[in-house]
């Protein structure tokens, strides 16, 4: 047994856990001392799914579209679902931040694999 796969399973449980505290916290309603500049918004959401995206690649390895389409689906699903809250707005600027952590954490990952 190789380490990548020694770890997998602690990875998929990372990977689900993030993606659970990712989707609550774009979701939890946002009081008017959290409004933050917009350029830190979108390296929050650049940052979160560069992560998302690494715990997602390392998790399940052989499936690299299917965690990229998934995690643009979960990117999209945020904005589309803060449309509906009172404290939250949705901003599709967002989605782009979220693709471009995606593609970050898909280059770490291939520059890291050697």
């Amino acid at each position: 047994m190789n380490a990548t796969s020694r770890f997998e399973p602690q990875m998929k449980r990372a990977f689900w856990f993030t993606c659970l505290v990712v989707v609550a916290g774009a979701l939890s309603p946002q009081g008017p001392e959290q409004v933050t500049v917009v350029l830190s918004d979108k390296l929050v959401h650049a940052g979160a799914f560069f992560v998302l995206s690494i715990f997602g690649l390392k998790a399940y390895p052989t499936h690299t579209l299917r965690i990229i389409v998934l995690l643009t689906c979960v990117g999209a699903g945020i904005e589309i679902a803060q449309g509906f809250t009172s404290t939250r707005s949705q901003e599709w600027e967002d989605l782009v931040a979220d693709a471009l952590g995606i593609g970050l954490g898909m280059g770490f990952i291939r520059l890291t694999r050697g």
